[in-house]
């Protein structure tokens, strides 16, 4: 009965050691007692795992203490409708014809055509003026995408244009085949988003590098890199916008046996649009990794300028009550470690934070036995005593069923 007690002993003990939070922060001191707000740093969210389920509060007797995590919004995305005048309206026998006052000298982005409830492809050109006396082409005759859109969403049709600098603009929508349709207003739509705090990740550094028409941004971090936003500067002067994605990688193995082999491939985490428009960060699906890359894709276009790049995440807080004769620290690191469960009814009462702590100290490596000796160090007391007791165990066993088969 001791010999499979005894191996269990061990074998936890084995997994103990070998589960164990690998950083630590030591907190700031409360200056009174109470619930504090406990902001978390990039670097503590990109150390720990996903899910934070690692995250431990420790006062300083190594005491686990209940904290309930707080999480961020990115708040709300509205869409305005930015209406342009329509100066010319004409339903000609074969054709409607409107005229645009774009009310500024570029247009960067789609058109919107607001019509009355049609089921009806229609085909459309579109020219540019300055002074509507001579036009020049933007897009040849195509078949525009139909739909709704806007909030409420309307029936629209949407011209997707390249840049361009006229002021005015010229839609001749083909109605040979099928008879005109009831236009209500043209414009474009903004899109604005209200109430995110994003929190900035001051460690990632990015470096650029151009190849076959795209321009490729390595982030890289010591700590990793933990994202759900990106933001950039440029010092480009006209206006653009380009399609980019992001880029992680991740390990395959291949083969069997002896041809066993690892190979690392990319893969794509998200797309979006680089726009000279837009000033607020990019919402992405968030994303992980030691590092990212992002690619641009130029065409013709001459690669933009980039002077900065960085990482955005939302804030996430730890509520935890704090008693200031005592202190804490976080420790964060374990990949093996499981969501801890607390009676989070103190949590729910109202009560209001007295305080919130912003530790801006970098996390430190927690020193663990053995882990300067290498794989296998013989000088480690606790590897012998291990190998002992399995030694001792086999050997107890052994014996007893030599004496049952004599």
């Amino acid at each position: 009965m001791r010999t499979p007690l005894l191996i269990g002993a061990c074998l936890m003990a084995m997994r103990l050691l070998a589960q164990q939070a690998s950083w630590e922060l030591v907190l700031p001191a409360p200056q009174q007692s109470g619930l504090h707000r406990i902001a978390l740093s990039p670097e503590v969210i990109a150390r720990s795992q996903p899910s934070l389920a690692d995250l431990r509060l420790l006062d300083a007797a190594g005491n686990e203490v209940p904290f309930r995590l707080e999480r961020g919004t990115a708040g709300q995305t509205a869409e305005t409708l930015i209406g342009y005048p329509i100066i010319r309206h004409e339903v000609l026998p074969k054709s409607t014809v409107l005229e645009l006052d774009l009310q500024q000298e570029e247009l960067n982005g789609d058109v919107f055509i607001w019509v009355r409830n049609a089921v009806a492809d229609k085909r459309i050109r579109v020219t540019g003026s300055a002074d509507r006396q001579n036009w020049y082409m933007v897009k040849d005759e195509h078949v525009a995408l139909r739909g709704l859109h806007g909030d409420p969403p309307h029936e629209v049709i949407r011209l997707a244009l390249p840049y361009t600098a006229h002021k005015y603009l010229r839609l001749e929508i083909n109605d040979s085949l099928t008879a005109p349709v009831q236009v209500l207003q043209a414009g474009a739509y903004r899109t604005e988003q209200e109430g995110a705090a994003w929190v900035m990740d001051q460690q990632v550094r990015w470096r650029s590098a151009e190849h076959a028409g795209k321009t490729r941004i390595l982030l890289t971090s010591e700590h990793g890199i933990a994202l759900q936003a990106l933001s950039f500067s440029v010092t480009d002067t006209l206006p653009f916008r380009r399609r980019a994605v992001l880029l992680g990688w991740e390990q395959q193995q291949l083969g069997k046996g002896r041809k066993k082999r690892s190979i690392t491939t990319e893969r794509v985490l998200g797309s979006f649009f680089l726009d000279s428009r837009d000033g607020l960060p990019i919402r992405l699906e968030a994303a992980r990794g030691d590092s990212l890359l992002i690619e641009v894709e130029n065409g013709d276009d001459r690669p933009l300028r980039f002077t900065e790049w960085r990482v955005h995440q939302l804030p996430i807080h730890l509520l935890a009550y704090l008693d200031r004769s005592t202190g804490y620290r976080l420790t964060t690191g374990d990949t093996e470690a499981r969501a801890p469960k607390y009676d989070e009814t103190p949590f729910t009462t109202g009560t209001a934070a007295v305080d919130t702590l912003a530790p801006d100290e970098r996390l430190q490596a927690i020193p663990h036995i053995g882990a300067d000796s290498g794989p296998f160090d013989p000088s480690a007391i606790w590897l012998w005593v291990v190998i002992i007791a399995l030694a001792s165990g086999m050997a107890w066993v052994a014996y007893r069923l030599l004496r049952a088969g004599a």
